[in-house]
Parts: C-alpha cells; structure tokens; sequence
C-alpha cells in the first residue's frame, strides 16, 4: 500500500513540475517528446 502512495506522490510532483515547465515554456520540442513518451509509458504502467 506505501508503494502506490509513493508513486501517487511522484506523479503528483512530476504533474507539478510539468505544468510549471509548460507555463514557463522552458521546454524544448526534444523535451516536451521525452516527457510524452514517459507520461505514456507511466499511464500504461498505472492501469
């Protein structure tokens, strides 16, 4: 149960720090590609 409440914590902090980064517009085409493929990866993980 602590697990799913870690990762429950982590996307919650990766959530966070993105939409920050997107409001910001700091990131580059290269990172917004990363960061799609591993929000991908992490919802096909979590179901």
């Amino acid at each position: 149960m602590a697990e799913a409440a870690d990762d429950e914590n982590f996307f919650s902090i990766m959530k966070n720090s993105l939409i920050d980064a997107l409001e910001q517009d700091t990131l580059s085409e290269q990172d917004k590609l990363g960061i799609h493929s591993l929000w991908d990866e992490a919802q096909r993980s979590n179901s």
